[in-house]
Protein backbone atom coordinates (compact mmCIF):
# COMPACT_ATOMS: atom_id res chain seq x y z
CA UNK A 1 0.00 0.00 0.00
CA UNK A 2 2.91 2.40 0.26
CA UNK A 3 3.86 1.89 -3.11
CA UNK A 4 0.54 3.21 -4.34
CA UNK A 5 0.17 5.84 -1.93
CA UNK A 6 3.69 7.17 -2.63
CA UNK A 7 2.27 6.67 -6.76
CA UNK A 8 -0.79 8.83 -5.94
CA UNK A 9 1.67 11.58 -4.14
CA UNK A 10 -0.21 14.83 -4.79
CA UNK A 11 -3.21 13.84 -6.23
CA UNK A 12 -6.21 14.63 -3.51
CA UNK A 13 -6.76 10.95 -2.68
CA UNK A 14 -5.92 8.80 0.22
CA UNK A 15 -6.09 4.82 0.11
CA UNK A 16 -8.19 3.35 2.99
CA UNK A 17 -9.33 0.38 4.15
CA UNK A 18 -12.54 -0.84 4.86
CA UNK A 19 -11.78 -1.43 8.61
CA UNK A 20 -10.91 1.97 10.05
CA UNK A 21 -13.38 3.18 12.66
CA UNK A 22 -14.51 6.11 10.19
CA UNK A 23 -15.44 4.00 7.12
CA UNK A 24 -16.53 0.75 8.13
CA UNK A 25 -20.11 2.26 9.71
CA UNK A 26 -21.05 3.39 6.26
CA UNK A 27 -23.90 1.49 4.46
CA UNK A 28 -21.65 0.94 1.40
CA UNK A 29 -18.36 0.26 2.97
CA UNK A 30 -17.48 -3.58 2.17
CA UNK A 31 -17.19 -5.78 5.01
CA UNK A 32 -14.24 -7.33 5.81
CA UNK A 33 -13.65 -10.87 5.14
CA UNK A 34 -11.83 -13.95 7.10
CA UNK A 35 -9.21 -15.83 6.00
CA UNK A 36 -10.24 -19.31 5.32
CA UNK A 37 -6.78 -20.59 6.20
CA UNK A 38 -5.72 -19.21 9.20
CA UNK A 39 -9.13 -16.37 10.33
CA UNK A 40 -7.00 -13.19 10.05
CA UNK A 41 -9.29 -10.23 8.98
CA UNK A 42 -9.02 -9.06 5.59
CA UNK A 43 -10.20 -5.39 4.86
CA UNK A 44 -11.27 -4.08 1.42
CA UNK A 45 -8.42 -1.77 -0.10
CA UNK A 46 -10.27 2.15 -1.27
CA UNK A 47 -9.77 4.71 -3.36
CA UNK A 48 -10.91 7.81 -1.32
CA UNK A 49 -11.17 11.44 -3.00
CA UNK A 50 -10.65 14.32 -0.80
CA UNK A 51 -12.32 16.75 -3.05
CA UNK A 52 -15.63 14.65 -3.31
CA UNK A 53 -15.05 12.59 -0.23
CA UNK A 54 -16.43 9.19 -2.14
CA UNK A 55 -14.35 6.41 -2.30
CA UNK A 56 -13.89 3.85 -4.72
CA UNK A 57 -13.68 -0.27 -3.08
CA UNK A 58 -11.74 -2.75 -4.53
CA UNK A 59 -13.31 -5.82 -5.63
CA UNK A 60 -11.67 -8.30 -3.64
CA UNK A 61 -10.50 -8.23 -0.18
CA UNK A 62 -6.48 -7.99 0.37
CA UNK A 63 -4.44 -11.00 0.25
CA UNK A 64 -3.62 -12.45 3.73
CA UNK A 65 0.61 -13.30 4.48
CA UNK A 66 -0.21 -16.60 6.14
CA UNK A 67 1.29 -19.83 4.41
CA UNK A 68 -2.03 -21.48 3.32
CA UNK A 69 -3.00 -18.75 1.41
CA UNK A 70 -0.33 -17.89 -0.39
CA UNK A 71 0.03 -21.59 -1.60
CA UNK A 72 -3.78 -21.26 -2.57
CA UNK A 73 -2.84 -18.23 -4.46
CA UNK A 74 0.23 -20.09 -6.14
CA UNK A 75 -2.20 -23.15 -7.30
CA UNK A 76 -4.53 -20.56 -8.66
CA UNK A 77 -2.15 -18.78 -10.80
CA UNK A 78 -0.56 -21.71 -11.64
CA UNK A 79 -3.90 -22.96 -13.35
CA UNK A 80 -4.10 -20.18 -15.01
CA UNK A 81 -0.90 -20.19 -16.61
CA UNK A 82 -1.99 -23.79 -17.46
CA UNK A 83 -5.36 -22.88 -18.93
CA UNK A 84 -3.68 -19.61 -20.99
CA UNK A 85 -1.25 -22.18 -22.14
CA UNK A 86 -3.39 -24.50 -23.31
CA UNK A 87 -5.83 -22.06 -25.02
CA UNK A 88 -2.52 -21.25 -27.01
CA UNK A 89 -1.62 -24.68 -27.94
CA UNK A 90 -5.29 -25.15 -29.03
CA UNK A 91 -5.10 -21.76 -31.69
CA UNK A 92 -1.50 -23.42 -32.65
CA UNK A 93 -2.97 -26.54 -33.71
CA UNK A 94 -5.98 -24.88 -35.23
CA UNK A 95 -3.61 -22.41 -37.33
CA UNK A 96 -1.35 -25.62 -38.53
CA UNK A 97 -4.45 -27.52 -39.33
CA UNK A 98 -6.12 -25.19 -41.63
CA UNK A 99 -2.46 -24.72 -43.36
CA UNK A 100 -1.76 -28.08 -43.49
CA UNK A 101 -3.23 -28.82 -46.78
CA UNK A 102 -5.06 -32.00 -45.24
CA UNK A 103 -8.74 -33.07 -46.22
CA UNK A 104 -10.97 -34.25 -43.68
CA UNK A 105 -10.57 -37.69 -44.67
CA UNK A 106 -7.39 -37.34 -44.13
CA UNK A 107 -8.04 -35.94 -40.46
CA UNK A 108 -9.95 -39.07 -40.12
CA UNK A 109 -6.54 -41.23 -40.08
CA UNK A 110 -4.56 -42.23 -36.95
CA UNK A 111 -2.89 -45.18 -35.98
CA UNK A 112 -5.58 -46.55 -33.95
CA UNK A 113 -8.16 -46.71 -36.93
CA UNK A 114 -5.54 -48.33 -39.36
CA UNK A 115 -6.88 -51.62 -40.95
CA UNK A 116 -3.95 -53.96 -39.76
CA UNK A 117 -2.84 -57.05 -40.45
CA UNK A 118 0.39 -59.68 -40.64
CA UNK A 119 1.44 -58.09 -43.96
CA UNK A 120 1.46 -54.04 -42.66
CA UNK A 121 2.12 -54.62 -39.08
CA UNK A 122 5.65 -53.47 -39.52
CA UNK A 123 5.34 -50.86 -41.45
CA UNK A 124 2.65 -49.53 -39.30
CA UNK A 125 5.12 -49.76 -36.38
CA UNK A 126 7.87 -48.13 -38.23
CA UNK A 127 5.46 -44.92 -38.62
CA UNK A 128 4.27 -44.87 -35.26
CA UNK A 129 7.78 -44.98 -34.09
CA UNK A 130 8.68 -42.37 -36.79
CA UNK A 131 6.00 -39.99 -35.69
CA UNK A 132 6.87 -40.93 -32.13
CA UNK A 133 10.48 -39.71 -32.33
CA UNK A 134 10.00 -36.64 -34.63
CA UNK A 135 10.11 -33.78 -32.20
CA UNK A 136 13.06 -35.70 -30.21
CA UNK A 137 15.57 -37.05 -32.66
CA UNK A 138 14.16 -35.80 -36.10
CA UNK A 139 12.67 -32.37 -36.62
CA UNK A 140 15.99 -30.29 -35.05
CA UNK A 141 18.30 -32.63 -37.21
CA UNK A 142 21.40 -30.86 -38.72
CA UNK A 143 24.39 -33.13 -39.25
CA UNK A 144 25.10 -35.45 -42.80
CA UNK A 145 22.74 -38.54 -42.96
CA UNK A 146 24.48 -41.47 -42.92
CA UNK A 147 23.32 -45.21 -44.11
CA UNK A 148 22.22 -45.57 -40.62
CA UNK A 149 20.46 -42.08 -40.09
CA UNK A 150 18.19 -41.47 -41.96
CA UNK A 151 14.76 -39.20 -41.04
CA UNK A 152 12.60 -38.99 -43.62
CA UNK A 153 10.43 -42.22 -45.07
CA UNK A 154 9.54 -43.64 -48.47
CA UNK A 155 6.38 -45.83 -47.94
CA UNK A 156 5.49 -47.64 -51.52
CA UNK A 157 3.12 -49.81 -52.59
CA UNK A 158 0.22 -51.32 -54.70
CA UNK A 159 -2.97 -48.67 -54.54
CA UNK A 160 -5.03 -49.29 -51.63
CA UNK A 161 -2.44 -50.85 -49.17
CA UNK A 162 -2.81 -48.21 -46.72
CA UNK A 163 -0.13 -45.61 -47.64
CA UNK A 164 -1.47 -42.57 -47.42
CA UNK A 165 -3.11 -43.14 -44.07
CA UNK A 166 0.28 -44.24 -42.46
CA UNK A 167 1.33 -40.76 -43.94
CA UNK A 168 -1.87 -38.87 -42.32
CA UNK A 169 -1.75 -40.55 -39.38
CA UNK A 170 1.89 -39.23 -38.57
CA UNK A 171 0.51 -35.99 -40.00
CA UNK A 172 -2.00 -35.99 -37.96
CA UNK A 173 0.07 -37.21 -34.70
CA UNK A 174 2.85 -34.28 -34.91
CA UNK A 175 0.81 -31.62 -35.90
CA UNK A 176 -1.26 -32.44 -32.02
CA UNK A 177 2.54 -31.37 -31.14
CA UNK A 178 2.35 -28.32 -32.86
CA UNK A 179 4.49 -29.56 -35.36
CA UNK A 180 4.01 -27.74 -38.69
CA UNK A 181 3.10 -30.15 -40.99
CA UNK A 182 2.42 -29.46 -45.31
CA UNK A 183 0.62 -32.69 -46.77
CA UNK A 184 0.28 -31.95 -50.73
CA UNK A 185 0.60 -33.81 -53.98
CA UNK A 186 2.77 -33.29 -56.59
CA UNK A 187 -0.30 -32.10 -58.95
CA UNK A 188 -1.40 -29.91 -56.30
CA UNK A 189 2.07 -28.55 -55.51
CA UNK A 190 2.40 -27.63 -59.45
CA UNK A 191 -0.95 -26.50 -59.93
CA UNK A 192 0.07 -23.65 -57.15
CA UNK A 193 2.81 -22.26 -58.53
CA UNK A 194 1.31 -22.58 -61.99
CA UNK A 195 -1.91 -20.13 -60.44
CA UNK A 196 0.84 -17.61 -59.66
CA UNK A 197 1.51 -16.84 -63.47
CA UNK A 198 -1.77 -14.98 -63.25
CA UNK A 199 -1.84 -13.50 -59.42
CA UNK A 200 -5.93 -13.48 -59.81
CA UNK A 201 -6.28 -16.70 -59.77
CA UNK A 202 -3.53 -17.22 -56.33
CA UNK A 203 -3.63 -16.65 -52.97
CA UNK A 204 0.46 -15.88 -53.62
CA UNK A 205 1.67 -13.55 -55.73
CA UNK A 206 5.48 -14.96 -56.19
CA UNK A 207 6.03 -18.56 -57.14
CA UNK A 208 8.82 -17.99 -54.11
CA UNK A 209 6.05 -17.66 -51.86
CA UNK A 210 4.73 -21.34 -52.52
CA UNK A 211 7.98 -23.12 -52.69
CA UNK A 212 9.12 -21.53 -49.63
CA UNK A 213 6.02 -23.10 -47.75
CA UNK A 214 6.79 -26.67 -48.96
CA UNK A 215 10.65 -25.98 -48.30
CA UNK A 216 10.15 -24.83 -44.76
CA UNK A 217 8.01 -26.60 -43.04
CA UNK A 218 9.18 -28.99 -40.55
CA UNK A 219 7.67 -31.97 -42.24
CA UNK A 220 6.50 -32.09 -46.07
CA UNK A 221 4.12 -35.07 -47.05
CA UNK A 222 4.48 -35.72 -50.34
CA UNK A 223 1.19 -38.01 -51.47
CA UNK A 224 1.28 -40.54 -54.63
CA UNK A 225 4.81 -38.96 -55.61
CA UNK A 226 5.19 -40.19 -59.57
CA UNK A 227 1.46 -40.49 -60.15
CA UNK A 228 1.26 -37.80 -62.78
CA UNK A 229 3.47 -37.74 -66.05
CA UNK A 230 6.21 -35.61 -65.79
CA UNK A 231 7.96 -32.64 -68.17
CA UNK A 232 11.14 -31.31 -68.00
CA UNK A 233 9.28 -28.18 -66.15
CA UNK A 234 7.66 -30.19 -63.16
CA UNK A 235 10.73 -32.49 -62.75
CA UNK A 236 13.06 -29.44 -61.84
CA UNK A 237 10.33 -27.88 -59.45
CA UNK A 238 10.08 -31.03 -57.39
CA UNK A 239 13.95 -31.25 -57.42
CA UNK A 240 14.31 -27.86 -56.48
CA UNK A 241 12.09 -28.18 -53.75
CA UNK A 242 13.57 -31.71 -52.30
CA UNK A 243 16.88 -30.42 -53.12
CA UNK A 244 16.75 -27.88 -50.99
CA UNK A 245 15.20 -30.13 -47.57
CA UNK A 246 18.00 -32.46 -48.40
CA UNK A 247 20.37 -29.46 -48.12
CA UNK A 248 18.63 -28.28 -44.32
CA UNK A 249 18.62 -31.95 -43.33
CA UNK A 250 14.60 -30.90 -43.65
CA UNK A 251 12.42 -34.44 -43.78
CA UNK A 252 9.72 -35.53 -45.65
CA UNK A 253 7.63 -38.85 -46.09
CA UNK A 254 6.58 -39.76 -49.79
CA UNK A 255 4.35 -41.86 -50.57
CA UNK A 256 4.09 -43.95 -53.77
CA UNK A 257 3.31 -46.98 -56.26
CA UNK A 258 6.69 -47.04 -57.27
CA UNK A 259 9.52 -48.31 -55.68
CA UNK A 260 12.59 -45.89 -55.83
CA UNK A 261 14.34 -48.14 -57.92
CA UNK A 262 11.78 -47.69 -60.49
CA UNK A 263 11.32 -44.26 -59.86
CA UNK A 264 13.42 -42.80 -61.39
CA UNK A 265 11.87 -43.76 -65.21
CA UNK A 266 8.90 -42.68 -63.96
CA UNK A 267 9.67 -39.34 -63.41
CA UNK A 268 11.95 -39.12 -66.78
CA UNK A 269 10.00 -36.82 -69.21
CA UNK A 270 8.69 -39.20 -72.08
CA UNK A 271 8.77 -36.55 -74.75
CA UNK A 272 12.73 -35.42 -73.81
CA UNK A 273 13.81 -38.56 -72.07
CA UNK A 274 16.09 -36.06 -70.47
CA UNK A 275 16.78 -38.31 -66.88
CA UNK A 276 19.31 -35.96 -64.87
CA UNK A 277 17.09 -34.26 -62.87
CA UNK A 278 15.10 -37.62 -62.37
CA UNK A 279 18.45 -38.97 -61.28
CA UNK A 280 19.13 -36.12 -59.15
CA UNK A 281 15.92 -36.28 -57.23
CA UNK A 282 15.87 -40.47 -56.57
CA UNK A 283 19.64 -39.89 -55.68
CA UNK A 284 18.73 -37.06 -52.98
CA UNK A 285 15.61 -39.99 -51.55
CA UNK A 286 17.92 -42.82 -51.54
CA UNK A 287 20.16 -40.86 -49.00
CA UNK A 288 17.29 -39.32 -47.13
CA UNK A 289 14.30 -42.16 -46.77
CA UNK A 290 13.82 -45.26 -45.44
CA UNK A 291 12.60 -47.85 -47.63
CA UNK A 292 8.40 -48.98 -46.53
CA UNK A 293 7.48 -51.62 -48.57
CA UNK A 294 3.29 -52.03 -48.28
CA UNK A 295 2.65 -55.58 -49.90
CA UNK A 296 -0.86 -57.42 -50.13
CA UNK A 297 -4.44 -56.92 -51.52
CA UNK A 298 -6.12 -53.66 -51.82
CA UNK A 299 -8.31 -53.18 -48.55
CA UNK A 300 -11.06 -51.17 -50.69
CA UNK A 301 -11.88 -54.70 -52.59
CA UNK A 302 -12.57 -56.51 -49.50
CA UNK A 303 -14.82 -56.73 -46.05
CA UNK A 304 -13.01 -54.65 -43.39
CA UNK A 305 -11.96 -57.58 -40.86
CA UNK A 306 -10.86 -57.70 -37.33
CA UNK A 307 -7.38 -58.94 -37.09
CA UNK A 308 -6.39 -60.88 -34.52
CA UNK A 309 -2.53 -59.13 -33.77
CA UNK A 310 -0.83 -57.08 -31.36
CA UNK A 311 -0.45 -53.87 -31.55
CA UNK A 312 3.45 -53.67 -30.05
CA UNK A 313 5.56 -50.61 -30.67
CA UNK A 314 9.11 -51.24 -30.17
CA UNK A 315 12.02 -52.20 -32.49
CA UNK A 316 15.06 -50.46 -33.34
CA UNK A 317 14.83 -48.71 -36.85
CA UNK A 318 17.29 -46.14 -36.66
CA UNK A 319 15.31 -43.52 -35.38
Amino acid sequence: MAVITSLLNGIPVDIVLSNEDRFKSLADTPKPVRCKFCGKELPFEGIYWKDTHKIEWSKKPMNCDCIGFQKEASRIRLEKIKAFELREKLACIKRIKNDSGLCKREFDRSFSNFIENDANHDAKEKAYQYASNFTKKIMNFNKPQTPIEKFSLYIYGNVGLGKTHLASAVANYLINEEVKVVFTSISDLLQKIRQTFNSSDSDYIFESEVTEKYISCDLLIIDDFGKDKSTDWSVSKVFEIINKRYENYKPMIITSNYSLGNLEKRLTPSNTFDCISAQAVVDRLYEMCYEICLSGDSFRKKPIQTQSISNRIGGGYGY
